[in-house]
């Protein structure tokens, strides 16, 4: 579980930075559970936009429909 939590907030200072250059605790806190949530409504908008494009593949080719995104 903490191998999750540890890779969780590795990719979150990847993407958004190692640290707040805030004075006060309180703000960098505050800052750090605003990224967190930015960046999990970040991995759902992924998630769904994937599974959109895996189900509009899988109901054109099951209507039989060539489907082809680079217009050739």
């Amino acid at each position: 579980m903490s191998y999750r939590v540890e890779q969780l907030f590795g990719s979150i200072k990847q993407k958004i930075g190692s640290s707040f250059k805030l004075l006060r605790e309180d703000l960098a806190r505050k800052a750090s559970i605003a990224c967190a949530i930015l960046w999990n409504f970040w991995v759902l908008a992924t998630y769904l936009f994937l599974l959109f494009l895996s189900c509009a593949l899988h109901y054109s080719y099951a209507k039989g429909e060539d489907v082809n995104f680079l217009g050739s």
